[in-house]
């Protein structure tokens, strides 16, 4: 069965190379979020930082692969790999899904409508996660309105 790893391994190259372009826009995403602090709809950093990880276990996945000598080796990177893929998905799901719940209440409908109509004049969206990290992390009296933005730009 050893021989069904060299013709895989093809295909695993390209598996990495997709993952590393991917990560390579996703890290362009946070840049541009960084410079421009744009507020952007309820959840989308979330689901972008867990598929950050998820791409980032692709390229680990398909590297490891590519190293396997052996069909028993190769099959338990895949098992496992696939257990930790498929919890992050799950978690991509979970946030999707209250994305959904919030964008169909009347106050998700207001805020999206206003990230549309006027991006600047509205205040990030933070549910609890973020109210979490805030508190654990952060002087919350220091922290009044958006992160890194000077608020005498316009």
């Amino acid at each position: 069965m050893n021989w069904q790893i060299l013709v895989f391994k093809p295909l695993h190259v390209y598996q990495i190379f997709m993952s590393v372009l991917c990560l390579g826009f996703i890290l362009l995403f946070f840049g541009y979020q960084f410079v421009k602090d744009s507020p952007q709809g309820a959840y989308i950093e979330k689901v972008m930082f867990l598929l950050l990880v998820f791409c980032t276990l692709e390229v680990l996945h398909g590297w490891s692969s590519i190293n396997s000598l052996q069909w028993d080796s190769f099959a338990h990177v895949i098992t496992g790999g696939q257990y930790v893929s498929i919890v992050v998905l799950g978690l991509i799901a979970v946030f999707f899904l209250l994305r959904l719940r919030f964008i169909t209440s009347a106050n998700g409908e207001f805020y999206e409508q206003e990230l549309v109509a006027s991006p600047t004049g509205i205040t990030r969206w933070r549910d609890i996660l973020d109210d979490l990290v805030v508190e654990k992390l952060f002087n919350r009296r220091l922290i009044n309105g958006r992160l890194y933005v000077d608020p005498s730009r316009k």
